[in-house]
């Protein structure tokens, strides 16, 4: 079990390095103003003119993006148990339940993400 955690704490700080440059180096180049520029960032004046359904739609997306990499996770942690059950059925029955859990999961966001997006729609 030590082993386990060992291997795991080094392969996140090691992904946590290898990712750590990529914010500072693609930073580098702009200044703020320049960055704000870029993203297109709302400011006051024009922040009253954006219609409240594509604020919606914004944070939709978002919460649905963070969905995804929760069952990104789920699938890799339950293959992870999957892989190291090692025969063991009783830690094998819970990788397959976490691994048909996200699945479930994924199809009832995506399913309800389907059917509000075809009401709305159909109501235009």
């Amino acid at each position: 079990m030590l082993k386990i955690i060992k291997i795991s704490l080094v392969s996140i700080l090691t992904l946590g390095i290898f990712f750590l440059g990529f914010s500072v180096v693609l930073a580098g180049d702009y200044g703020l103003k320049d960055l704000a520029a870029r993203a297109e960032l709302a400011s006051r004046d024009n922040a009253k003119n954006v219609p409240i359904q594509n604020t919606i739609g914004n944070v939709i997306g978002a919460a649905l993006s963070l969905i995804a990499v929760l069952f990104f996770f789920l699938m890799v942690y339950g293959g992870y148990l999957w892989i190291i059950s090692k025969g063991n059925s009783e830690q094998s029955k819970k990788a397959t339940e976490t691994i048909f859990a996200a699945i479930i999961g994924l199809l009832v966001i995506l399913g309800s993400y389907a059917l509000t997006n075809f009401i709305f729609t159909t109501v235009k």
